[in-house]
């Protein structure tokens, strides 16, 4: 969400629990919750680029979904949101749901909601690193980094994605979308990770893209230091 300045207030909370923990064996479950106060302004704008940054155009900037200001005399909006995750191996499942309702004084109160599911697979026989005392997944430590002296081969992991958003409600007409994202990741060492995807917008239904078909390809490096 973003507000039209910098003041208002707010508070956020998040809570996991991770019934199994082994080094290459998890069950993760977590909830967070939100609550924000906008500013004098009371208004609240919601939006979302698709699974990528590469998108621009001069009115929506790449959020193919987007509420603009929302009017009505926002007096505060609520966040509430769970997650699940399982790693079993080289082979891991994980996803979220977050739902916002915003409380006003007229036109009614409104609710948004979006979720994604995720899973991979390395293909070198890595699992994803668990951190039980944060709720958090870090860095992949390949078995064999890469090396043209030792053969090492680096950590390869591929993986899909399904996510869901939708931004209207009673005549907020922000948009629905749909993504379908594959990828292949590329770990030489744990501190560098070369990622390809391609991502499938299925579906913009309402909003300022409606009916727009959507095919991204990009290439990313992320590096840790």
């Amino acid at each position: 969400a973003q507000n039209s300045d910098d003041e208002g207030m707010g508070a956020a909370a998040r809570l996991t629990y991770a019934p199994l923990f082994q080094t290459d064996r998890v069950l993760h479950f977590g909830i967070s919750g939100g609550w924000r106060e906008p500013p004098d302004s009371k208004t609240v704008h919601f939006r979302s680029k698709p699974e990528s940054n590469i998108i621009t155009d001069p009115v929506t900037t790449g959020r193919l979904v987007d509420t603009r200001d929302i009017p009505g005399g926002v007096n505060y909006y609520t966040l509430l949101g769970g997650e699940l995750a399982v790693v079993y191996g080289p082979l891991s499942f994980q996803s979220e749901y977050i739902r916002a309702e915003v409380d006003r004084d007229l036109g009614g109160d409104l609710d948004f909601d979006g979720y994604y599911a995720y899973a991979s697979w390395f293909l070198t026989g890595e699992s994803r690193n668990y951190r039980p005392d944060k709720g958090i997944f870090d860095l992949i430590v390949p078995k064999k980094p890469f090396s043209l002296k030792s053969g090492g081969l680096g950590a390869w992991e591929i993986g899909v994605r399904f996510s869901e958003i939708d931004l209207s409600d009673d005549a907020i007409n922000g948009g629905e979308e749909q993504n379908l994202t594959v990828g292949l990741n590329w770990y030489p060492n744990a501190f560098l990770r070369l990622m390809a995807n391609y991502v499938d917008v299925l579906e913009l239904d309402g909003g300022l893209h409606n009916g727009e078909a959507i095919d991204l390809f990009q290439l990313r490096a992320q590096l840790v230091y």
